[in-house]
């Protein structure tokens, strides 16, 4: 079913529902579920799996700034892991930027969205992935990287009014993770005195599932009595 959407969209102007995807660059998201050492699995749904495929500064407002438009299913973003595209896809992109510790694959997507991309969601999930910890993982490391994403789009996000709210909202998501709670507190207040609108719209869109998913994390798994 998927595979014959797809086949639309490449051999037609529109795809199933009636929206435009004339492109050639075309990225396939399969669902899958991420495993955590206490057992706790979380199901991770395809960005574009339903109703329709999301396109251009759809996908490129989301993962820079949370920008979310009416109508699009962003699921699980777009990890490098779900991800199945043509070679010519990767080619005319460039492939990944290597520099990049952190986010590489968010940062293709994002290209791939500002050249007009096209990305196809797959609802069955045909991946398991296994959290692991490292030193590539820590809040610091990802924190760099995303900063790097910001200024590698700094040109996208002034023309849309959100470069510093990009910046701020990843710096507040390395104090959450850092556990930095007073500074956290003191940014988050300040971002929501400057950005009361988006702001609290963004924080009230992702905190309670985050804060949700957080506590199954650390929850340790009973054991049973001999």
């Amino acid at each position: 079913m998927q595979y014959e959407r797809i086949r639309a969209c490449e051999t037609s102007s529109t795809d199933d529902k009636g929206y435009d995807c004339s492109t050639d660059l075309i990225a396939c998201y399969a669902s899958g579920v991420r495993r955590y050492p206490n057992g706790y699995e979380l199901h991770m749904p395809a960005i574009g799996s339903f109703p329709r495929f999301p396109r251009g500064d759809e996908v490129a407002d989301y993962l820079l700034f949370n920008g979310r438009h009416k109508g699009v299913f962003y699921g699980a973003g777009t990890p490098t892991c779900a991800l199945m595209a043509r070679r010519t896809t990767f080619e005319a992109l460039g492939g990944f930027d290597e520099s990049m510790r952190r986010v590489e694959d968010v940062d293709f997507a994002v290209r791939l969205a500002r050249a007009g991309g096209v990305f196809v969601g797959c609802p069955e999930e045909l991946y398991r992935q296994y959290a692991t910890e490292g030193s590539d993982k820590t809040p610091k490391v990802n924190l760099q990287a995303e900063l790097f994403l910001v200024e590698k789009h700094a040109d996208y996000l002034r023309d849309k009014g959100r470069y510093d709210y990009a910046r701020k909202w990843f710096v507040i998501r390395f104090l959450h993770f850092s556990e930095k709670k007073l500074a956290f507190f003191f940014a988050l207040t300040w971002f929501l005195i400057k950005y009361p609108i988006s702001g609290t719209r963004h924080l009230l869109g992702s905190a309670p599932a985050r804060l949700r998913h957080e506590k199954e994390i650390n929850n340790q798994p009973k054991i049973k009595s001999p």
